[in-house]
């Protein structure tokens, strides 16, 4: 009879079983993406150090403007809490000679194919490359056990005398190299130009323009000429992945890096663009409240980050997600609640004669128990069975779609959420018919026997 009365309320019953179910599968992706945000993948791609000391520009915007000093570094070093440290440097003003191939591959998504080809004429050289900007940095020996190695070694770089260079790769948030962001090969020949100085002309007809005209022209009729600059060859002993929170933050074409001492000794435009440093046992809380007050009060230009604001920003993200997650699946399962508990109600008080006729003609208390818990039951264990089908399906998605998008998510199967939403929908399965019938049966079987 339960199930004859089932088969009649179909509708409600879809209703119930479907918000039941998802429900308890929100609630499974909520606990599977609490545990499969992995900090340790997030923090190896933004921090190599327990601190990073940049200008604001270069901390907050992915540039630099050459703030930091000198003076700067040797403050922080002399703090009391360092224990390991190191700077990047990089040359601002240096150009190579590239392949077509990698020069378009640069700039196609930059400028149309007209643009590009204008462009290309312009900057095309003797050697039938084409000149490009790099990004040329200087590291010591702190910021050379940073790279990762994909060929050869770095062991060149601290010597002036092999003028060795390794050209850096590009990689995707997930650590996949991207072949294409950098042309150089291991043994080839890179010279790099230094420029010395910059000519500035209009773009309309080529003349040099005064200092006095300089103050009234707009960016886009400008023209910078290299007027004096000098080449030096390095051999590339390496390719390697240069972590984002030593580089420039932001790619301009292909990037190499020098050991520091060939840098200065090469370099004209050379500036200081971070300072990384690793601080002693049990001062993490010292030296951010240092740098807090240094930059706050002594250098107001600098700005700087550490292992810990990296653990918050990530920890924060990730309650938040968990946090609308939960509020969701609350929201579905308080749905699901109310829809069995007003089916139930629904289901007890429109049958009451039909259900006193039965007492009357001798069935028991339990019996009618049992009989309108069965229909409880078999919504939870619907509820359940649909919860697993849907949980499978969207464990499939989770698996192949957020290890993609988040390089940070390490997919592990969890059935654990599914099993406890099934046990608090049995539990509620024999508990709100039982607790139904006995407010019903507070009537006599006459009282209820009169009722239309």
């Amino acid at each position: 009879m339960a199930w004859a009365n089932l088969g009649r309320n179909r509708k409600k019953t879809t209703l119930i079983v479907l918000s039941l179910s998802l429900a308890a599968v929100l609630f499974q992706m909520v606990c599977i993406i609490g545990n499969g945000f992995d900090m340790d993948k997030f923090l190896q791609n933004f921090v190599i150090s327990d601190f990073v000391v940049g200008d604001s520009y270069y901390i907050n915007r992915s540039w630099s403007q050459g703030n930091l000093t000198e003076e700067n570094i040797a403050d922080i070093q002399n703090c009391g809490y360092v224990e390991k440290a190191g700077v990047t440097r990089n040359e601002k003003w240096a150009s190579v000679s590239v392949p077509e191939e990698f020069y378009r591959y640069f700039w196609k998504g930059i400028y149309g194919e007209e643009s590009l080809q204008q462009q290309m004429e312009n900057a095309r050289q003797a050697d039938g490359g084409y000149d490009q900007s790099i990004g040329l940095y200087g590291v010591d020996t702190f910021g050379t056990g940073k790279l990762k190695v994909l060929e050869g070694s770095t062991d060149g770089l601290s010597d002036q005398t092999r003028n060795a260079i390794a050209a850096v790769y590009q990689t995707k948030d997930d650590g996949e190299v991207i072949p294409e962001s950098n042309y150089a090969k291991l043994g080839d020949k890179i010279t790099v130009r230094y420029i010395d100085s910059y000519g500035f002309y209009a773009a309309s007809d080529g003349r040099k323009l005064s200092e006095e005209e300089l103050e009234n022209v707009d960016s886009g009729e400008l023209k910078m000429v290299p007027e004096g600059f000098h080449d030096v060859t390095y051999t590339v002993e390496a390719l390697v992945v240069m972590p984002r929170a030593m580089s420039g933050r932001s790619v301009s074409g292909a990037e190499f890096v020098l050991g520091t001492d060939t840098l200065l000794r090469d370099g004209i435009h050379t500036e200081y663009l971070n300072f990384m440093c690793d601080v002693k046992a049990g001062k993490e809380e010292s030296m951010q409240e240092f740098l807090a007050d240094y930059t706050q009060n002594k250098a107001p230009l600098l700005d700087f980050e550490s292992r810990e604001s990296c653990r918050k920003s990530f920890e924060g993200g990730k309650n938040a997600l968990l946090l609308m997650g939960s509020v969701m699946s609350g929201l579905l399962a308080g749905v699901g609640a109310l829809n069995f508990l007003n089916g139930e109600i629904t289901s007890v008080l429109t049958r009451k004669r039909e259900l006193a006729t039965l007492r009357a003609v001798g069935m028991t208390g339990r019996q009618m128990k049992q009989m309108i818990g069965a229909e409880g039951i078999f919504h939870a264990l619907l509820a359940g069975l649909c919860s697993f089908l849907l949980g499978m399906l969207a464990n499939g998605a989770l698996c192949l779609g957020a290890g993609k998008l988040l390089w940070f998510f390490t997919f592990r199967l969890n059935l654990w959420p599914l099993a406890m939403a099934e046990a608090v929908y049995l539990i509620l399965g024999v508990l709100v018919p039982v607790l139904v019938v006995k407010y019903a049966e507070k009537e006599t079987i006459v009282d209820r026997l009169r009722e239309e």
